[in-house]
């Protein structure tokens, strides 16, 4: 009798977890094509299940244990957002041929972010009519750029009310990772202040707590914060740690050998490092290249006398996971304690402020 109790509880619990694991479903009509290719899958941890469609339908089902960010693409990789609830039923009408969905029902973080886009695309449409303008002979450039300022703080304000308004959405943490990501000028301030806009379930959804990442990320590249330490081989597999160079000045360098501007730079390093290693500087250059054997050449082409690591993405340590350096090239300027001084010294700077530092 125990051992009957026993089966019937496992296939009970089989039973919740095939449940949970089928809790959105997502039906597609497709309005202009009879068979194809659609792709579909949750943006967070980038699983997509490609389907074939026939007689202009699909039926998507999945997981997803919060309101997430969904994609729908198609065999040519054009694809669209849209956002999908834990739990539901949802309907979807698709153009295929240009990739476009027409029409979303049965997601209220869909019908959510809608109303965030509805607000903002006037002035996304003006924004782009101005750029535009600016190639025109003979335009005030200057009055252009008060009108883009204007539509900028609007737009800033646009979206600070909306996070506001829809503070414990998961999707409102998923818009403020998307603004911070795409900004290059991203001001910490600013962002801590966007980030702290986020309560509840918002701030520890899963983009809640990619938004504490990424600024950490930023902080990492920023004067005034501390390089954060990591431990990575050079190419010698000799390990290398960040906080052994303590007491020293100390250029933290991320290029590429495919590069040109960062090659640019290694003569006014080579020179720096010259004057200046003696006297307690140290340069720790950081190669994102895909391919070893291009970086390996590349180091006996330059001969640069300093530490060189290679630093493969998703690898332990990384420190694509430690800095935000989506361009290159980029340098950190640490001082003796570990705390950034300067960043982005091109040319002849470096030698400048190292003569200030190190001065006899």
């Amino acid at each position: 009798m125990k051992k009957i109790v026993l089966i019937s509880c496992a296939l009970l619990m089989v039973a919740q977890v095939w449940a949970e694991k089928k809790n959105l479903k997502i039906t597609g009509k497709v309005s202009d094509m009879d068979s194809g290719i659609v792709v579909m899958g949750t943006l967070s941890d980038n699983k997509f299940d490609t389907m074939r469609f026939k007689n202009h339908s699909f039926v998507y089902e999945g997981f997803i244990s919060e309101a997430s960010p969904m994609v729908i693409a198609d065999d040519k990789k054009r694809y669209q957002i849209f956002f999908a609830d834990p739990n539901s039923k949802m309907e979807m009408e698709v153009q295929m041929q240009n990739m476009n969905v027409s029409s979303i029902k049965g997601s209220v973080s869909n019908d959510t972010m809608r109303r965030l886009t509805g607000l903002q695309e006037p002035m996304h449409q003006a924004a782009q009519q101005i750029q535009q303008a600016y190639q025109r002979p003979g335009i005030n450039q200057d009055s252009l750029s008060q009108i883009m300022g204007l539509i900028s703080q609007e737009l800033q304000r646009t979206f600070r009310q909306f996070i506001r308004e829809h503070a414990e959405m998961e999707i409102s943490a998923f818009a403020v990772y998307s603004s911070l990501a795409n900004d290059r000028n991203l001001n910490i301030a600013f962002a801590d202040t966007l980030i702290g806009m986020l309560k509840g379930k918002a701030r520890t959804s899963f983009y809640g707590k990619e938004c504490d990442k990424l600024v950490n990320k930023i902080k990492a590249v920023t004067k005034g914060y501390m390089a954060p330490d990591f431990t990575l081989k050079d190419s010698s597999g000799k390990p290398y740690t960040l906080s052994k160079y303590r007491g020293k000045y100390v250029l933290l360098d991320f290029w590429a050998s495919w590069c040109g501007p960062c090659k640019a730079e290694i003569p006014h390093m080579k020179k720096a490092y010259s004057a200046y290693h003696d006297k307690g500087f140290e340069i720790i250059s950081i190669s994102i290249d895909a391919k070893e054997d291009a970086w390996r050449t590349a180091l006996k082409q330059f001969q640069m006398p300093w530490v060189h690591i290679l630093d493969v993405r998703g690898e332990k340590g990384s420190t694509t996971d430690l800095y935000h350096t989506p361009t290159i090239p980029k340098t950190l300027l640490l001082d003796k304690t570990g705390m950034i001084i300067d960043t982005d010294l091109r040319g002849t700077m470096l030698e400048q402020r190292l003569s200030q530092l190190l001065k006899d």
